[in-house]
């Protein structure tokens, strides 16, 4: 057995702090407010039609739900895959308008339309066991179907409409979340 000289031991005690942290680093776990890619809830959506087109993009605090429907009348059931859902969900729907979007889950269910003007004003409701309550603008669970324009359309041709969905859809994590929309009534 061969001697440790002097200076062999000290520097391997000059190594050991940064041994010390490398170590104490890989124990520390993420903290709970970090989503890493691995763990960010899935979500998926089914649709009744079949040329309806679905895309599900997601980042760590936004997942968006793409939803385009030719025909501009549909339902769907969007679902989630993980324990609990994301905590902030928005619908992107590619009609050409909205005449009645409803969107329910167990405990609650609101209703959307969109005027044809273009002014496009959101009139939003809350639809319970007693009937439908307007829901205004400085309401919690407002959330406007926001108007989003062909950027290169000068007759001002919607590409789709955004709509936060609103946390009272969440309560009791719910498996699933089902929608339907009709872009105009026809008669």
């Amino acid at each position: 057995m061969h001697p440790i000289r002097n200076d062999h031991l000290l520097r391997l005690l000059t190594h050991l702090p940064a041994l010390a942290l490398l170590a104490l680093t890989a124990c520390v776990s993420e903290p709970a407010s970090m989503e890493p890619a691995d763990r960010v809830a899935a979500l998926t959506f089914e649709a009744r039609r079949d040329d309806v087109v679905i895309a599900i993009e997601a980042s760590a605090q936004t997942h968006w739900v793409d939803v385009t429907s030719p025909f501009g009348i549909g339902r769907g059931v969007l679902r989630r895959q993980g324990d609990a859902w994301p905590s902030d969900v928005r619908l992107r729907l590619r009609v050409l308008g909205i005449e009645q979007l409803i969107i329910e889950a167990e405990e609650a269910k609101y209703s959307w339309a969109v005027s044809h003007g273009p002014e496009r004003q959101t009139r939003m409701n809350r639809i319970g066991a007693e009937g439908s309550e307007r829901v205004d603008p400085t309401d919690a669970d407002w959330s406007p179907a926001t108007t989003v324009l062909e950027a290169d359309a000068e007759d001002g041709s919607v590409a789709y409409f955004e709509i936060r969905l609103p946390e009272p859809l969440f309560v009791g994590n719910p498996e699933e979340i089902r929608l339907q929309w009709v872009d105009f009534f026809r008669t």
